[in-house]
């Protein structure tokens, strides 16, 4: 889940043109975060 999140997530911010996030930064957004706890 980590891993696959990770990257959606950067692909998503790279669509958009934003810098993509280090997987540390990830483990701390608010993305990563929800789609723990919501399991």
């Amino acid at each position: 889940m980590l891993h696959s999140g990770w990257q959606s997530f950067n692909q998503d911010l790279a669509e958009h043109g934003f810098p993509q996030l280090t997987l540390l930064d990830y483990t701390g957004s608010g993305s990563f975060l929800s789609a723990l706890f919501e399991n």
